[in-house]
């Protein structure tokens, strides 16, 4: 099956958050449902988001055959050199 690499966006459309899914749309309401109860910067600022009557945008920035964890790490390394991301890992399923 392939992966999706996605990107998170504020309101002004920069780019928070690069992750990777099976089915957008299920990852996408997963976000809503642990922005509920997890406690990490993504999902801090998913809440922050909510709560302002804003809902973060997803955008699919590409979709993998194969080797998905070195594109997520490639993404989350181009968008931090662009500017800060909430990313606490640097991709590629780590830390477990």
């Amino acid at each position: 099956m392939p992966a999706i690499i996605y990107a998170l966006k504020d309101d002004h459309g920069k780019v928070r958050y690069i992750g990777k899914a099976n089915n957008l749309y299920a990852r996408f309401q997963g976000h809503f449902r642990d922005s509920g109860r997890r406690k990490t910067p993504v999902y801090a600022w998913f809440r922050k988001c909510l709560n302002r009557g804003f809902v973060p945008e997803i955008e699919a920035l590409e979709t993998c055959e194969t080797d998905w964890k070195e594109r997520e790490k490639f993404w989350i390394a181009h968008y931090r050199a662009l500017g800060p991301l909430l990313n606490v890992a640097d991709g590629g399923d780590e830390p477990f």
